[in-house]
């Protein structure tokens, strides 16, 4: 697949990798930045594996995965089934369709004096963002483990000799 400058996963990945350090390291943090980081930790599993996915049984009403045929449709399950992904899902899924599905919360700094870029003030009266949390749990906390699999997967620990 090919989007724009982006030719397969790996590529994809290196973008989210980037800004996710980007957000990681700034004092100030972006919802622009976040939302972007979220939609593509979601979605790069498909991009890793296209079209495999969990289908819907009429007869039984459940939800099952088909037989993975390789390495990748192994990995894009085994994001999927990562504990923190189905919240990562939820918050992308909440984003596309415009509903909250759990308590996405900022945190700012008010005092005036600390705040290290006047422009990223969009609320006078709130202060500058400076962290993101979803039900208490900071963002950062969140997204970590599952880009960690996706930095083993695109670049795998060298073997020994």
């Amino acid at each position: 697949m090919e989007f724009f400058d982006i030719e397969n996963a790996k590529d994809l990945f290196d973008v989210v990798e980037q800004r996710f350090k980007c957000y990681r390291s700034d004092s100030t943090k972006s919802a622009e930045d976040l939302i972007l980081i979220i939609m593509i930790v979601n979605h790069l599993r498909e991009w890793i594996a296209p079209d495999f996915k969990k289908t819907y049984d009429k007869n039984s009403k459940t939800w099952t995965w088909p037989v993975a045929n390789s390495e990748a449709e192994k990995f894009s399950r085994k994001i999927y089934e990562h504990s923190d992904f189905d919240l990562i899902r939820k918050l992308c899924n909440g984003t596309k369709h415009a509903k909250t599905v759990k308590k996405a919360e900022t945190q700012y700094e008010e005092n005036i004096f600390a705040w290290p870029n006047l422009l990223a003030v969009k609320n006078i009266f709130r202060g500058v963002p400076v962290s993101h949390s979803v039900d208490g749990k900071p963002i950062d906390a969140l997204i970590s483990p599952i880009m960690e699999m996706y930095r083993g997967w695109f670049y795998p620990p060298a073997s020994g000799p």
